[in-house]
């Protein structure tokens, strides 16, 4: 199984690189305000090779200041798995945190966010992403027998400008998540080089109990891993070369998966 989960993440840097040039025509095709309104019940469809990618147009969404809480009456994910959960930690933050608004999962994600799946290496992993009412749901099953992974991932957030400058100063980022099986979600970034086999990682605290939480992830604490080999000879991830972000599920462990995301903050120490 080791061996599995090494092979799945030393091939997911080469699998992804093409996606790279796809999204980068996506953002320049699509101009994504801060605001999203739809008052159409229709639904789009848009299928990559490797993925299959719904959006259900349901409701007007729009983003006031104050950013109210998700309507209690949201369905958490229903997948129910026991014996999955995530034993990460929150990461601890000292002090309060000034923060801002990079994702919140509008329609319009439907062109900024990929999923890639083990498909593009042989692998058997099902991942599909929907989107409903400003939440996204990343959800499938994870198939170890030659692959072992899911992803989804971007290059291109709902603002203004690059990713590197969308976190320019930034320190964490913070999800509001949920999961009814918890599960090893990894936090996934690349850069702009040449150099496709390094990934940073860093894990993303989820809970099995399907209410709303905001999961912090420390920005400082990436781990490089080339080949799926951890690189700690390696310098830090800088932060202002960023070319992708992502989500990945890469456990090592067979079996559904569902996390829903609401939105991503960048954060720093106030």
């Amino acid at each position: 199984m080791t061996r599995i989960v090494i092979l799945v993440l030393a091939l997911v840097g080469a699998a992804c690189s093409g996606e790279l040039a796809e999204l980068d025509q996506a953002a320049a095709e699509t101009s994504a305000p801060t605001t999203v309104s739809s008052e159409s019940a229709s639904e789009s469809t848009a299928v990559q090779p490797e993925s299959t990618t719904t959006s259900e147009r349901r409701q007007s969404v729009g983003e006031s200041p104050a950013t109210p809480d998700i309507a209690a009456d949201r369905s958490p994910p229903t997948t129910e798995t026991a014996g999955l959960a995530s034993n990460v930690e929150t990461a601890e933050v000292s002090g309060e945190l000034t923060c801002w608004r990079v994702e919140d999962f509008g329609e319009e994600a439907l062109e900024r966010w990929r999923v890639i799946n083990d498909g593009v290496m042989g692998g058997l992993s099902v991942g599909e992403l929907s989107y409903s009412g400003g939440v996204a749901t990343f959800d499938g099953t994870i198939n170890t027998d030659g692959g072992g992974f899911s992803m989804i991932r971007t290059s291109v957030l709902r603002g203004d400008g690059t990713l590197a400058e969308q976190l320019a100063g930034a320190e964490y980022l913070r999800f509001r998540i949920r999961s009814a099986n918890g599960r090893g979600y990894e936090l996934t970034v690349q850069d702009g080089s040449a150099n496709t086999s390094i990934m940073h990682f860093t894990d993303i605290a989820v809970t099995n109990d399907g209410a709303w939480q905001e999961s912090v992830v420390p920005l400082t604490e990436l781990e490089a891993r080339a080949f799926g080999t951890p690189r700690p000879d390696l310098e830090a991830f800088d932060l202002g070369s960023i070319a992708t972000l992502g989500v990945i599920l890469a456990d090592g462990r067979d079996g559904p998966f569902s996390i829903a995301l609401d939105r991503i903050d960048a954060c720093r120490a106030a």
